[in-house]
């Protein structure tokens, strides 16, 4: 088994950078979900609620991280803080610590909560920031960023594969913005995972991934339908739950490329 794609998501739920190699942080990959956009009451705000929010596209240089509509506009923000307000963020049950980009954040939320249609911010997830793994899967003193619980999630091809042999109009792999995608194996390969090395660096397989509506917007248009989840609802509950794609938790540093063969340990 190789690794195929590696995709980071800078501003979660918005578009996804592909990479050909990545560094590991203490958090997930580099730049991985460090921006968030809450609302005026400092919730998170995902395609679960605004599906058209995936059309913005993220772009990173050396220096900043710049956002991108279909409409031909765009905004940009440093990737070092320039200082900023430090507030307290919602996300799920969860509360942490997030800043805002003081120099630049009137004219980059001015264009956020026009293209959005409600009043909003985007703010960043800074290293002193630790909002942990939930203990329950034995992962306590890992900290994630403003992904939805864990730092990564993989996902093999042979398993989006089968799910579109069942659907009458096939998806895409953005439709579950994974970070990793793999080839060979067999469909749903990872669901029997425990411990893998991907090139040389050791994850641990964690939980297999409840999915929600988010896999059901066109992540070009944002457009919500009711494929895939409608298929998967037939074949692949557990616990109440849509599972599709393997979480993984991994060390504080390392390098991954495509290309890395996927070893299990386990």
């Amino acid at each position: 088994m190789q690794l195929t794609e590696i995709n980071i998501y800078p501003v979660k739920s918005l578009g996804r950078v592909q990479l050909s190699q990545s560094s590991l942080t203490d958090r997930g990959l580099m730049h991985d979900r460090r921006w968030m956009i809450v609302d005026e009451h400092n919730q998170f705000i995902t395609q679960r609620k605004i599906p058209s929010i995936a059309v913005i596209q993220p772009q990173l240089t050396d220096r900043e991280l710049i956002l991108s509509h279909p409409n031909g506009s765009s905004a940009r923000v440093p990737l070092v803080s320039d200082g900023g307000e430090e507030i307290n963020v919602q996300i799920f049950d969860q509360i942490c610590l997030a800043i805002s980009h003081q120099n630049h954040s009137t004219e980059l939320n001015n264009w956020l909560s026009n293209i959005l249609g409600l009043t909003c911010k985007l703010v960043y997830m800074p290293d002193q920031s630790h909002r942990f793994v939930k203990e329950k899967y034995g992962a306590a003193d890992k900290i994630v960023s403003f992904a939805d619980g864990f730092p990564y999630v993989i996902i093999g091809e042979a398993s989006l594969n089968y799910l579109n042999q069942k659907l009458e109009n096939p998806v895409p792999m953005t439709r579950f913005r994974p970070n990793f995608v793999f080839s060979g194996g067999e469909p749903h390969e990872e669901d029997k995972w425990s411990q893998i090395k991907i090139g040389t660096v050791h994850f641990r397989a964690v939980v297999q991934w409840g999915r929600c509506m988010v896999t059901t917007v066109d992540q070009n248009t944002g457009v919500k339908e009711t494929e895939p989840l409608k298929t998967l609802n037939t074949y692949r509950k557990k616990d109440d739950k849509v599972v599709f794609g393997m979480t993984l938790i991994g060390p504080s540093s390392g390098i991954v490329s495509v290309g890395d063969l996927i070893e299990p340990l386990s």
